[in-house]
């Protein structure tokens, strides 16, 4: 069973199918540890804007907690030149640093091992359901 924040979004997407709703959807998923869910999600926010850098951290991210690192690192070689393209930076740095450990091959290369950054933190249009106003 789905959170409501997950169910919130679907509903955004199917009223306004869009690169910000489904990547609200695929962080909500993230959020909740649906991560083919949010893999999907993350596809198809870049059908929907190629160029949008951050969607590709993501989905790497997404597919790294589904033990994919191979296609991980394809999501990320894509986002490091859209990275380039845009002048998109800090997904970017992050993006180059986890290509950088899956080559290496070790041990944790298929869970992302990073800092939390802003970029991580960030919830868009919905709030998670312990952060609702009473």
């Amino acid at each position: 069973m789905t959170s409501p924040r997950i169910e919130q979004f679907k509903k955004l997407v199917e009223i306004e199918p869009s690169e910000i709703t489904f990547f609200g959807l695929g962080r909500a998923c993230m959020d909740e540890g649906y991560f083919e869910e949010a893999a999907e999600a993350f596809r198809k926010a870049i059908e929907l804007k190629p160029d949008y850098t951050a969607v590709y951290l993501l989905l790497g991210e997404s597919l790294q907690h589904l033990n994919r690192p191979e296609e991980a690192m394809q999501v990320y070689e894509q986002g490091v030149q859209v990275g380039e393209r845009t002048r998109d930076e800090i997904p970017k740095h992050k993006m180059e640093k986890r290509l950088k450990r899956l080559k290496k091959g070790g041990a944790s290369s298929s869970e992302p091992q990073e800092e939390q950054t802003d970029l991580d933190r960030v919830h868009f249009l919905a709030p998670k359901d312990d952060q609702r106003p009473q």
